[in-house]
Order: structure tokens, then C-alpha cells, then sequence
């Protein structure tokens, strides 16, 4: 857990707020900072954070304390806001989540196998065979039509939005994820996910049938680290 990776998170699920507690929780919210809480002396947020997996991230970086938060203003990126210009809100994407694999929900999606998180070494990724980043590979359906135009392959794996990999083996590497880590919807379609900060949401690349439609079932809350829930006092 580092302060980027927990502000992109957050991002991705319209927050304005990321908070780091003890050094690898991370909550969201929206609450405006100046009315609700309570600023402290700084050097109460002496947990160093648990990991450092961002690229601009350093060991020196702290992720708040034992009982005091380290705030973060969330900068969502236009292409994330929820409009009337096909995207979804966040009732909507949690839902998506939530169903990709309940096959009595018309959220399923048949395709997806797991979310797994994948190595920030380029030659170590899980999905090694080939690669193509911010392409216009950015939904399954053309990530997985890339695989199989490059050969043939068993998976079709998408992380942060736009980014497709193609393999043939990840069971025996893979280290699962719970699904709402697998947060970032696809940069061509928004009802679809596409894996999240170095996480893989994996699709069987031979399987061509698609799922998708709207649910009422609706979930609300969101995992990472070891917290469920929203930032509090």
C-alpha cells in the first residue's frame, strides 16, 4: 500500500478523498476535510507505508499512524466522471463488480476467471507473452480479439483501464485478489472492468460469449488492504 495506489483506488470509484491509516489501510470518502476532522501534528503520522508499488512512490512516504489518518485530495480524471455519455455511477460499477461471477445475475460475465495481482517488473509480468498498452485495446472483448490475433492463447488478462496482455499460464503464479481490487473500468467501456494498479482482471480468451445488462442487486463499501468501508473519524 503507498499514497498513490490508494488515491488512484479511490479514483476509481468517484471519491474525492484517500486516507492512509497504520501503514497499509486505505479509505475513501467525501467528506469535505476542513468541516469534519480535526488536523493534527504532522509527526503523528508515523507509519511507513507497507509497500511501495508506485513508480514516484518512496520508502520515506507515510501512511498515517496508529489512530490518525494521512488525507489525500483525489484528483479524478475527466474520462472517470460518471455523465450521460455512456458511463456508469458508482451503485452501477459496484454492482458489475460484484456480479462478474453470480451466473444468476445478468451482471455475469462469463468470460472472467479472477483478479490477480500482477508484478510492477515489466519482465516478470504474470501474462508475459505479449503486451500492448494504450492502443485501443481497452475493452475484453477487443483485448481478447488481440490475443487471439497474435496467436493462441488461453487468457486475455487487462489492467488499469487500457492495458491488454496475452498468456497461456497464471494459475500456478497467480496471487488472488479480492474483485473490488480489480476497480478500473474499460477506457472503451465503461460497463466493463479492466483490472486495476497492477492488478489483472483475467478472461478466458477462448470463451467469446459476452455477459452484461443491469441488476438490482446493489453492494455498497469497498475492500483493499484489510479495511471495508469509507473514511471516518
Amino acid at each position: 500500500m503507498d499514497p498513490i495506489m490508494c488515491t488512484i483506488h479511490c479514483g476509481d470509484f468517484f471519491f474525492k478523498y484517500a486516507a492512509l491509516k497504520k501503514g497499509n489501510e486505505c479509505y475513501c470518502g467525501n467528506d469535505t476535510i476542513e468541516s469534519s476532522y480535526n488536523q493534527i501534528n504532522d509527526t503523528l503520522c508515523n507509519k511507513t507505508c507497507s509497500g511501495c508499488l508506485s513508480y514516484n512512490c518512496t520508502t520515506d512516504d507515510k501512511c498515517g499512524g496508529e489512530t490518525v489518518y494521512t488525507v489525500y485530495d483525489v484528483k479524478i480524471e475527466d474520462s472517470k466522471v460518471p455523465s450521460n455519455g455512456g458511463n456508469v455511477n458508482i451503485l452501477e460499477k459496484l454492482d458489475i463488480i460484484s456480479n462478474l461471477k453470480n451466473s444468476s445475475n445478468p451482471r455475469y460475465e462469463p468470460r472472467f476467471l479472477n483478479c490477480i495481482k500482477d508484478s510492477s517488473i515489466c519482465y516478470k509480468r504474470i501474462l508475459n507473452s505479449t503486451e500492448v498498452y494504450e492502443t485501443g485495446v481497452d475493452t475484453i472483448d477487443k483485448c481478447i480479439t488481440y490475443c487471439n490475433s497474435k496467436g493462441i492463447f488461453k487468457y486475455a488478462g487487462l489492467q488499469a483501464g487500457s492495458q491488454c496482455f496475452c498468456g497461456n499460464d497464471f494459475t500456478s503464479k497467480e496471487i488472488n485478489l479480492s474483485l473490488e481490487r480489480c476497480s478500473t473500468s474499460c477506457v472503451g467501456n465503461r460497463s466493463q472492468i479492466c483490472g486495476g494498479f497492477f492488478a489483472l482482471s483475467v478472461y478466458n480468451a477462448s470463451n467469446t460469449k459476452s455477459g452484461g445488462g443491469l441488476s438490482k442487486t446493489k453492494i455498497i463499501g469497498i475492500t483493499i488492504g484489510s479495511v471495508v468501508g469509507v473514511i471516518k473519524q
